[in-house]
């Protein structure tokens, strides 16, 4: 029997009204924002709350020209409540739309966010997007900014990410994330025989919808649904299938369980982790060869064939392998032999200290990059124009050389090289006098600010970063926040061509918002000789850690180790930056 719903005593605004009371709303928050008159904002404000409370039909008011009749709806306001509800759109939520980037009302939603603090974000530190708030938060940038301070900072990154679990796409690190601790979960049920990693995660795909994991279990599928209510990272169960279950993490990433047998283990491992596109191409292949391609495996002649790996399928198919990070497409354009692997890596130049805007000091950096079993790393704190980010004058970059000597003298297996993550200035000049710049072992070039120039003026502006004889790479390319903001206008075409003339390196930065370059760009770099550089754009020791996505972006691009610069053991890296 179902328990009936008692009615609301109240009567609830109907669709349209709560629409066009949100609208009201937001043009109130926009006119805030806009630094309009208090007395319009308030008569905005007043405005929702008459309409939330009238309990007739506002759209008769509206098409009668009573809506002033209504205590506290002057000229104006009616005018606009009248486009809104006969018209659909008012002309002055649309100015006021151009005028204020829409990523700054969902600042402003946030729990203790109010029109000063997000004005004061956008003008101090140019964040107009909630991608480049968490972003922001994450690199501490929050933690000395008057009015905000550590735990303002811990509250907006909460709120964030809480909010990014309603989203329907993921970042690739919090789908890995999600993944590894699942796997790790699951691995401790001996009824598991067998649990990889499939689908866009697996095949590095910087934005992802779901997470698939092919699992061979001796469990029946209602028994494997069952065992997932016990397993943390698990928060809800869709779908109960006996060769698929979906579920939902605690992040709000959907999940895919395949079940399978051992026996076919690999070709539905394949297929599983294989865009369409790619599984298209191998069913071409394997029409032509006599197979049929089936849920459970390649058939031929009613034979089930029980390859045991994945090389083995393509074999069969007298195929080369294609890794996963190249099975996006169709017939893949490149196989390389030896893709890099995060092994290779020896160290990287991108990480900040507590001397600019990082969260631990160098010498704690120094010793989680040890312990991940690195040898050398860049410091590259921020210049002096940012601000923002605690740049360093150049008193204290002297300061820092000083440290780094110091602490250089005193190790014999691990390497301190003297870095700077300049800002590009709008002209494309860098942050510091050439005398200055020359002492550096490396220089870092990035945009931080003036994102917003044209295509023609931004390009012209990176290519004279690129040509300056102290830049050394040129850091976070296109600017983009994955989820959060576009990359800015830019022709990369033209400064992949400006990096290749001028042997500068570009970089694939590894934080999980970034994965910039973006691996289509770095394949064309790749192509054009463009030597990168794989960073972690390191502001805690935790960020360490993200390394493995820049590799894997690196791989999805068809980069082997001959085309990263941070493969090279440190005396072959110290001999190329004095080259």
């Amino acid at each position: 029997m179902r328990v009936g719903i008692k009615p609301s005593p109240f009567i609830l605004p109907s669709v349209e009204s709560k629409q066009l009371i949100k609208t009201l709303k937001e043009i109130a928050a926009l006119m805030a924002l806009a630094g309009e008159n208090e007395f319009k904002i308030r008569a905005f404000e007043n405005g929702a709350r008459v309409v939330e409370s009238y309990k007739s039909d506002i759209e008769l008011l509206a098409k009668q020209g009573r809506l002033e009749s209504l205590q506290g709806i002057g000229k104006g306001l009616a005018e606009v409540i009248r486009e809104l509800v006969l018209e659909g759109k008012s002309q002055v939520h649309e100015t006021l739309k151009k005028q204020i980037p829409p990523g700054m009302l969902d600042i402003l939603r946030l729990p203790g966010m109010g029109v000063k603090r997000v004005q004061l974000l956008a003008t101090e530190l140019d964040i107009t997007t909630l991608g480049e708030l968490e972003y922001a938060c994450v690199e501490n940038r929050l933690a000395t900014m008057k009015g905000m301070g550590q735990k303002q900072q811990a509250r907006l990154l909460e709120a964030i990410r809480y909010r990014k679990r309603f989203s329907s796409h993921f970042l690739l690190g919090d789908a890995l994330r999600a993944a590894n601790v699942i796997i790790g979960e699951l691995t401790k049920n001996d009824q598991i025989q067998r649990i990889e990693l499939a689908g866009s995660v697996r095949r590095f795909k910087e934005v992802v919808q779901n997470i698939n994991l092919v699992v061979a279990t001796q469990m029946t599928h209602e028994e494997f649904a069952q065992f997932l209510h016990s397993v943390p990272p698990v928060e809800s169960i869709e779908l109960v299938d006996p060769d698929k279950i979906e579920a939902t993490s605690s992040l709000g990433i959907p999940i895919h369980f395949h079940l399978t047998d051992l026996n076919d283990f690999h070709p539905v491992w394949l297929r599983h982790s294989n865009s369409a596109d790619h599984n298209e191409f191998l069913k071409q292949v394997a029409r032509e060869r006599g197979f049929s391609w089936r849920k459970n495996g390649l058939h031929r002649k009613g034979v089930l064939e029980q390859p045991d790996s994945e090389e083995a399928v393509y074999k069969l198919l007298g195929l080369r392998f294609v890794p996963p990070e190249l099975r996006e497409g169709g017939e893949p354009d490149m196989i390389p032999d030896n893709l890099i692997t995060q092994n290779q890596i020896q160290g990287f130049f991108h990480f900040h200290t507590t001397d600019s805007d990082g969260v631990h000091s160098l010498v704690q950096m120094v010793n989680a990059s040890r312990h991940a079993g690195y040898h050398y790393i860049g410091v590259s704190d921020h210049s002096q124009s940012a601000y923002y980010a605690n740049g360093l004058t150049p008193e204290r970059v002297v300061k820092q050389w000083s440290q780094i000597d110091e602490m250089n003298n005193q190790m014999t297996d691990f390497h301190i090289f003297k870095g700077i993550e300049s800002d590009i200035l709008p002209d494309g000049r860098l942050d510091y006098d050439d005398e200055i710049l020359a002492q550096f072992d490396f220089v870092i070039a990035s945009v931080h600010n003036h994102m917003g120039l044209d295509r023609v003026r931004q390009t012209a502006r990176l290519v004279k970063a690129l040509e300056n004889p102290f830049t050394t790479m040129l850091g976070h390319p296109t600017g983009r926040l994955l989820l959060s903001r576009e990359e800015y206008a830019l022709d990369m075409d033209k400064v992949i061509d400006a990096a290749a003339t001028n042997g500068k390196i570009i970089e694939i930065n590894s934080s999980p918002q970034r994965l910039d370059l973006d691996w289509r760009w770095a394949r064309l770099a790749r192509s054009r000789g463009v030597l990168m550089a794989i960073n972690p754009d390191a502001h805690s020791m935790e960020m360490i850690d993200f390394m493995p996505l820049g590799v894997g972006i690196a791989r999805k691009a068809g980069l082997t180790a001959e085309h990263v610069l941070n493969s090279r053991t440190v005396s072959e890296v110290g001999s190329y930056f004095t080259r």
